[in-house]
């Protein structure tokens, strides 16, 4: 399975862009596996007072919610696993797609918004590409916000390599 990172400023389209990069590569037939790192010591994705919410303030260390057609495990963790344990407990996929973590130093396709700020690249791993909608003094393949079926292609071409 290849990791690519996408980075960006906080408010820099990362999400947006891969809401629209995410279709576009399975129709190419790749397996694609999302992970969304938050900086939040604690993120609360079940509401207060419903059973699963209930069941993890309760203790447990492991709570799953299955439905039909979903499931759901929320785990509390002892320390922050790496990105290799992480992968190596998913499903088979061709490519995990991992939001903002600077910490794992992955392949990162940066995505620079509006205001033009980038990130602090020596946090992050290489660089592979970067989406702008304006001319950059940049080696890398740029593509655009609108070039999403541009970006998945050379993604994917990037991922069967």
């Amino acid at each position: 399975m290849r990791i690519l990172s996408i980075v960006g400023r906080s408010g820099s389209g990362k999400t947006t862009l891969l809401v629209k990069l995410i279709p576009l590569l399975k129709d190419r037939g790749l397996r694609v596996a999302a992970l969304k790192y938050s900086h939040h010591e604690r993120v609360e994705v079940d509401r207060r007072g419903k059973d699963s919410y209930r069941l993890r303030e309760a203790g447990a260390d492991t709570v799953v919610l299955l439905s039909r057609g979903q499931l759901m495990q929320v785990e509390t963790l002892a320390r922050q696993p790496t990105i290799e344990e992480i992968r190596d407990r998913l499903p088979a996929a061709d490519l995990l797609l991992v939001e903002s973590w600077k910490s794992a130093h992955l392949p990162a396709v940066e995505v620079i918004g509006d205001s033009g700020e980038r990130v602090d690249l020596q946090a992050f791993g290489a660089r592979i590409a970067v989406v702008c909608d304006r001319p950059l003094d940049d080696p890398l393949p740029r593509f655009t916000r609108d070039a999403a079926h541009r970006l998945a292609e050379f993604v994917a071409s990037w991922c069967r390599s």
